[in-house]
């Protein structure tokens, strides 16, 4: 909007200065309307500036207005992403890497992101500043309720590390960085951002109803939000949930 009004202003002084030297060009060579013409010409420019200056303040706060109404929400500090990381092929991999760097990059996202992993630490650790968590899962998600080891077959393998899934707020009460964050956004780590996050939270926490800033829940619970199932067989899209 601001370019637009610049750039209209600047063709409407084109016009202007074309039409002053359209004047001066027809003037008649009678000195008495030479000076009324110089005179006028004088006011012209002087009236010139004027409007000019003017349209400048106007742009400006057409501009700022704009800024103003433009302002997103601060999700870095209410908002946090989770992560999972498990198993040697992920470990070797630079998928939670490329994945981190579209959030920061392409996604603009300065709050924290957890990476939950099963690889030692330092595979991860230091390859990010310190708003990136890094977590090993405790031991008793391994288990079942009773204290026993689960079992898994072929068929349920996946479901060893998917099951994590489900201790996301264990996880975040670990740490007491995190006691602000208000909502959490789970991302497979094959996912990539490809713009600005904060349209993306607005839109979606909009159309499901998620918590707004400042408000206050009488039940005390926690809400889980899923999006629209891929097809019939798999009923929750698993990839990504708030």
């Amino acid at each position: 909007e601001y370019e637009d009004a610049a750039g209209a202003q600047m063709q409407e002084s084109k016009r202007r200065r074309r039409r002053r030297r359209h004047k001066q060009e027809n003037a008649s060579s009678n000195e008495e309307r030479n000076n009324d013409d110089d005179s006028s010409s004088d006011m012209f420019d002087e009236n010139e500036g004027i409007e000019e200056s003017v349209s400048v303040v106007e742009i400006s706060d057409k501009a700022t207005k704009h800024t103003e109404f433009s302002v997103k929400r601060d999700f870095d500090h209410s908002h946090a992403i989770f992560l999972i990381s498990f198993g040697k092929e992920a470990a070797e991999s630079t998928l939670v890497e490329r994945c981190v760097l579209s959030l920061r990059r392409r996604g603009a996202f300065k709050g924290y992101i957890v990476v939950l992993t099963d690889a030692r630490l330092d595979r991860y650790q230091n390859e990010w500043e310190s708003k990136v968590i890094v977590m090993n899962p405790l031991p008793e998600h391994f288990l079942a309720e009773d204290g026993t080891q689960i079992r898994y077959s072929k068929s349920n393998a996946s479901l060893k590390y998917k099951r994590f899934k489900t201790f996301i707020l264990d996880y975040f009460n670990l740490d007491d960085r995190l006691d602000a964050v208000e909502t959490i956004y789970y991302l497979d780590i094959d996912i990539m951002a490809a713009n600005g996050l904060g349209r993306m939270f607005e839109e979606l926490e909009s159309k499901y109803g998620v918590l707004k800033p400042h408000e206050k829940r009488n039940d005390f619970l926690s809400r889980m939000y899923f999006f629209t199932p891929l097809s019939k067989e798999w009923p929750l899209e698993g990839g990504t949930f708030i």
